[in-house]
């Protein structure tokens, strides 16, 4: 029962006096004006007295809260003061029992894990985690596996018995009826595997924070019998064409950059499985896995560009191939994928909707509830292939012209995703030459010869900017052409790059 104190007030003057005497219940949160319209209209005072009434009550509810609130202090400093021989072996006990708590029950910071996690995984024991690491890997990779193949053998059954209803000659109702079953199934068996993939997954996180905060795998060989079981995989199968170029930028002050031209798929470079040569050894482990672990809560992080389209999801295209690879192992150290694009779309559409983000031009119209080519947002991965940072950036059909300028919104989105690379320690950046993920027979050679230029030379002044930016430099900058182009188109590009960026050629002496 909500405790009451009692109100007590005198209004009016030397003629007209009227005492009000009320019970005012602290637990409630009504509105001191509307209670006091309630006390003049009830006990038909003049209404010049509601001002006074109200103000008078707003400042009663003050001081009432405040005494309750201290009240509980005071009652303990009064039993203490009452005690005063134990009081500081009470004291001095207490405080001893709240360390011992804590000590049992450590609550680590963000901060703390990744300083924890950084001296394990370069200490003698980091390969032992590396290994615990790719196993769970394994152990959600398979499970997600299992998963595709039993909702592709449900939807060929459910298929076989929506065609069998149809040759039968079967009403429409009964093939209406037949096939909204067949979706309840389907979301059914979605939702039961989805739940035993997430229960895998927060297991294993649960797991791997003990891990980490004992600074030992159980079970984990130590020192040089550790070095002679584990094993390592043989480096990753190059690309069928690829190119390498050391070149230097700037007037007086020359840096060195690496320049890579490959021919892959972005999404593929990030996966795991891609490079398992020998995935079925007990003790293979990735060499990717090694050096992404190592630089994860370093300043040589890797980044890579992804375009995408105007929504936060991961339900089409691109962003779905993106978004399956993430699901296959368990992100350890940062929210999940979906996790981060709910966080995304939670704070940075509203923003959008109250046109707060890139203002259009007075004669171009803007969707306020969607991004627009050129936007980049970002997330942060430790389960993909020597990629820790995703740009996303937006593009639409426009990159597809053969009239694209310097000024394009998505030429414009790569110089950002540029700028913070480089102020937020990316030393490694891949991005798509042609900005676009597939070619089509539309984009001709010449177009790819045109988009190359234009794109080469752009890039080429954003990392002449990077010198009055501060920060990391950009040490290696790999272009990834589409899978699908020719060998004689990539020569031609390859070309080209040295036309452009001013090559390193080493002295020979005669």
């Amino acid at each position: 029962m909500a405790k009451e104190d009692e109100f007590e007030l005198e209004l009016g003057g030397p003629e007209y006096t009227v005492k009000v005497h009320v019970p005012v219940s602290l637990a409630s949160q009504e509105d001191p004006q509307e209670l006091a319209h309630r006390i003049v209209q009830h006990h038909n005072l003049p209404i010049y007295m509601h001002p006074k009434l109200s103000e008078s009550l707003q400042e009663f509810a003050l001081q009432s809260n405040d005494a309750a609130l201290k009240r509980p202090g005071r009652d303990l400093l009064a039993a203490l003061t009452s005690h005063a021989a134990a009081a500081p072996l009470n004291i001095a006990a207490f405080w001893q029992q709240q360390q011992q708590q804590q000590q049992e029950e450590p609550e680590s910071s963000e901060g703390e894990e990744a300083l924890l996690y950084h001296s394990f995984v370069h200490s003698r024991e980091g390969l032992a985690l590396l290994r615990l690491e790719h196993q769970y890997s394994k152990e959600v990779a398979m499970l997600v596996k299992r998963r595709h193949a039993a909702i592709l053998s449900h939807d060929a059954k459910q298929a076989a018995k929506l065609a069998e209803a149809v040759s039968q000659s079967c009403s429409d109702a009964q093939v209406n009826a037949l096939s909204s079953r067949a979706l309840e199934a389907s979301e059914l068996l979605h939702a039961e595997w989805e739940s035993s993939i997430t229960a895998l997954k927060e297991q294993q996180l649960r797991n791997f924070r003990a891990v980490v905060r004992e600074g030992r795998v159980a079970g984990a060989a130590s020192g040089a019998d550790e070095e002679q079981t584990e094993g390592v995989g043989a480096a990753e199968d190059a690309p069928l064409l690829q190119e390498s170029f050391t070149i230097h930028l700037g007037t007086q002050l020359k840096q060195m950059h690496n320049l890579r031209l490959i021919a892959a798929d972005p999404v593929h470079l990030c996966d795991y499985t891609s490079h398992s040569a020998a995935a079925d050894s007990q003790w293979w482990l990735p060499p990717q896995r090694i050096q992404t672990s190592l630089e994860l809560y370093g300043r040589q992080l890797s980044g890579l560009v992804n375009l995408v389209d105007d929504r936060v999801n991961c339900l089409s295209g691109t962003k779905l191939e993106f978004g399956d690879v993430c699901s296959r192992a368990t992100e350890l150290h940062f929210p999940e994928l979906q996790d981060q694009l709910a966080h995304i779309r939670e704070r940075l559409l509203p923003q959008l909707c109250r046109g707060r983000l890139n203002p259009p031009a007075p004669d171009t119209p803007r969707r306020e509830d969607k991004l627009q080519p050129g936007d980049v947002y970002i997330t942060r991965h430790s389960n993909l292939s020597g990629v820790h940072v995703v740009f996303h950036v937006v593009c639409d059909d426009s990159v597809n012209s053969s009239s694209i300028t310097s000024r394009h919104p998505v030429i414009l989105g790569l110089r950002n995703v540029l700028k913070v690379a480089c102020l937020c320690d990316i030393t490694t950046l891949s991005l798509p030459l042609l900005l676009v993920s597939r070619l089509t027979e539309e984009l001709s050679a010449a177009w790819c010869q045109r988009r190359a230029e234009i794109v080469y030379k752009c890039v080429k002044g954003f990392m002449m900017e990077m010198t009055s930016w501060g920060g990391s430099e950009m040490n290696t900058l790999q272009f990834v052409l589409p899978q699908n182009i020719s060998e004689a188109q990539f020569q031609a590009l390859a070309a080209m790059l040295p036309s452009i960026f001013r090559v390193s050629n080493p002295l020979m002496a005669a």
